[in-house]
């Protein structure tokens, strides 16, 4: 049989390295939960656009989506209670925002009335091409 008797500093040496161990732990999640959702939203924000090509937009988001520029009725600028955003009026009565420009809460958009005006003469272009 083997018996071991440990210090009174080595119990409090191991109980310390535990006790880091846990802090350490701890401090990584807490680290992890707060991090995470802001390294989310810095890669949508930086993901996010509008592109032109020559038979609609795609608009770049989590999920890619195209619209043809036949869908499109009118190209809308929205008073929110945070800001102003752009929305495509599609022919079916359907409503999408677009990711950018956006006038939202802090993020202010530099030339938000240039930007949409480009993009009401991308539709007017893009559908005298079709």
């Amino acid at each position: 049989m083997l018996v071991s008797f440990w210090s009174v500093g080595a119990v409090l040496a191991a109980a310390m390295a535990l006790a880091a161990g846990v802090a350490v732990g701890i401090a990584n999640f807490i680290f992890l939960v707060v991090a995470l959702p802001f390294a989310l939203n810095a890669w949508r924000f930086q993901r996010e656009s509008v592109e032109r090509e020559r038979d609609g937009v795609v608009l770049r988001r989590l999920r890619d989506r195209r619209i043809l520029w036949s869908q499109m009725s009118e190209v809308r600028a929205e008073k929110t209670v945070t800001g102003r955003r752009l929305l495509l009026v599609l022919h079916d009565g359907e409503t999408v925002a677009l990711p950018v420009p956006c006038d939202l809460g802090p993020v202010k958009e530099r030339d938000f009335d240039g930007k949409a005006e480009a993009l009401r003469a991308w539709r007017s272009d893009g559908r005298a091409r079709t």
